[in-house]
């Protein structure tokens, strides 16, 4: 699995893609900024997934500045 962060500072999010997933028809995207608790990004919960990649990149308009946050898909 590739995960793929980019930050848009024009709009303040963090959009979220994934390519080279297993066999999947759906995939569910956390934050995290400690690496224990984990939050379900706003949006990132049952993101289609054809081919082994997602269908369209997930926003995180809600991520935490200043501090590193770090994303799982799932």
């Amino acid at each position: 699995m590739a995960v793929t962060l980019t930050y848009d500072p024009t709009l303040s999010r963090v959009q979220v893609n994934a390519t080279a997933l297993a066999a999947a028809d759906y995939a569910t995207v956390e934050r995290s900024t400690d690496g224990i608790n984990w939050t379900t990004v706003r949006g990132g919960s049952d993101v289609g997934v054809t081919a082994g990649a997602f269908d369209l990149p997930v926003d995180d308009y809600e991520f935490s500045p200043d501090v590193q946050n770090t994303y799982r898909v799932r």
